[in-house]
C-alpha cells in the first residue's frame, strides 16, 4: 500500500508539469510555484490526518487513503482546468503522506518487539521503491 500511494504521488510530481504545460501559457518557473503549495498542504494535512486515524478503525483509514490516491490519477488524467490537476496532486500528496504515517505505525505495531527494526525498514524501502517508479510508470505513460 505504501508503494502504491508513493507510486501515485510521486508519479503525479512528474506528469502534471507536462499537464499545466498543455493547458496553460505559463512558465516552467510558474509551474514549480504552483505545485508548491498541494505537495506543502498535502504534507501539513498529513500530521492531522495520521493523529486523527487513531480513533478510527484501520480498514476504513486504508479505504479512505486508497480511494484519495485512487481518484487523483483520472482527475489529472481528464482535467481541463490547473486547478483540479493542483487539487488532485494535493490529493495524491494527502494520502501518500498521510500513508506513510500511518501504515509505518501499524507495521511497527504488528511486528513483534524484536523484528520492529526490520519491519520499520522494509516498510520504508517499499514507500521509498514507489518514489522511484513513480516516474518511471509516469514517463513510460505519457509517452
Amino acid at each position: 500500500m505504501a508503494f502504491a500511494l508513493a507510486v501515485v504521488n510521486f508519479g503525479l510530481i512528474y506528469a502534471l508539469p507536462v499537464r499545466l504545460g498543455e493547458l496553460t501559457s505559463w512558465t516552467p518557473a510558474r509551474i514549480g510555484l504552483a505545485m508548491v503549495w498541494p505537495l506543502l498542504f498535502g504534507g501539513a494535512l498529513s500530521w492531522f490526518v495520521v493523529a486523527a486515524s487513531a480513533r478510527l478503525r484501520p480498514a476504513t483509514v486504508t479505504l479512505a487513503l486508497m480511494v484519495t490516491s485512487g481518484l487523483a490519477v483520472p482527475v489529472a488524467a481528464l482535467a481541463a482546468w490547473p486547478a483540479l490537476l493542483l487539487a488532485a496532486q494535493a490529493a495524491a500528496s494527502i494520502a501518500a503522506a498521510s500513508g506513510q504515517g500511518v501504515l509505518a505505525g501499524r507495521a511497527v505495531a504488528a511486528a513483534p518487539e524484536s523484528r520492529r527494526p526490520v519491519a520499520i525498514g522494509l516498510f520504508n524501502l517499499c514507500y521509498l521503491l514507489g518514489t522511484a517508479f513513480g516516474p518511471v510508470v509516469m514517463g513510460l505513460l505519457v509517452q
